[in-house]
């Protein structure tokens, strides 16, 4: 009797695992196709509906961390390709969930996340209550990576305070920690950040193109073509425009915009719009920059990408003040 038992219960426990694997193997399989696929936005709308499946799959299977992670390629997915509101919806979900697990490292990133979010809603109060909330946790537990990403989140948030000295002091101890640790891509982005803090920093504009020029050199050693090289060449445009070299500039935010377009990154096309817009009324070609600023506009309002509504409205009022209009 016994051994019969011993024997069902073991078939039992068989029959159930059997019963659960084909769930878990399924699940890894979607978070690896996730993984590989999330910054191809060609790829958005099977992103979307693997992200979903992978949510369904991690609630069945009681798998918080793979629950943390597909909602994390929702963020992405809401943030770069669909509606931005929803993106916050997830990020208070994962947050949750590592409140939950007492995982403080996990629980600052998630503060990172918020924080990029807080900026493009320029929200720019919170995000900085979020990136000193983030620091907190990586000093608590000694991540020096993480404590370098906050040091760089705080020279960008400087620079919408317009205290760009300080941005660039922020972004130099960023950059030291980053260079003992090799992380080539994070500080390609910190190299971009304080490119944008030198830039209004003095009236020196070279040292700020040496910067940039640092950035898109490192990405181009990893590859990279996607959304971070195309910040990069947008604020090498930036730097172009107030040197008055305007046909580089120009240059530079049209590739941008070609590859956005090419990419179906439509999001992406408000900074090329706005910029070529600005260099035209920077040159007082008003006629030829009322177009862009109008387009990037309605593009603005359509995504909730609303970072640059008010400068857009701001050189839209002046080109009719300019026209007499």
């Amino acid at each position: 009797m016994t051994y019969k038992l011993t024997l069902y219960l073991v078939l039992f426990c068989t029959t159930i695992g059997l019963a659960q694997q084909p769930d878990s193997v399924k699940l890894d399989s979607l978070l690896g196709w996730l993984d590989s696929h999330i910054n191809i936005p060609q790829d958005s709308s099977a992103i979307a509906l693997n992200s979903y499946k992978a949510v369904s799959l991690s609630k069945k299977t009681n798998d918080l961390n793979a629950l943390a992670k597909s909602y994390d390629y929702l963020v992405t997915y809401h943030k770069d390709y669909s509606k931005l509101d929803s993106a916050f919806y997830y990020i208070k979900n994962i947050k949750n969930i590592y409140l939950k697990q007492k995982d403080d490292e996990k629980l600052a990133f998630a503060y990172l996340r918020l924080k990029e979010l807080l900026m493009v809603k320029a929200d720019y109060a919170e995000a900085t209550k979020t990136i000193y909330l983030a620091l907190e946790l990586f000093e608590k537990t000694k991540n020096q990576r993480g404590i370098a990403l906050c040091y760089a989140g705080i020279g960008d948030l400087k620079y919408y305070e317009r205290s760009y000295a300080e941005g660039v002091d922020w972004c130099n101890k960023a950059i030291e920690k980053l260079k003992s640790l090799n992380a080539t891509e994070d500080l390609a982005n910190t190299y971009r950040i304080k490119a944008s803090d030198q830039l209004f920093a003095s009236i020196d504009h070279e040292d700020a193109l040496v910067t940039i020029n640092k950035s898109i050199a490192l990405y181009k050693s990893l590859g990279e073509t996607g959304i971070p090289m195309m910040a990069s060449i947008n604020w090498r445009g930036n730097i172009y425009k107030y040197m008055d070299r305007y046909d580089e500039a120009i240059a530079d935010y049209q590739t941008n915009f070609e590859n956005s377009k090419k990419m179906g990154l439509e999001r992406y096309l408000i900074p090329s719009l706005g910029n070529i817009g600005h260099v035209y009324l920077m040159q007082g070609k008003y006629k030829e920059a009322l177009p862009y600023h109008l387009e990037a506009i309605d593009l603005i309002k359509k995504t909730g990408n609303v970072r640059n509504l008010w400068e857009n409205y701001m050189h839209v009022s002046n080109i009719y003040e300019s026209l007499g209009d």
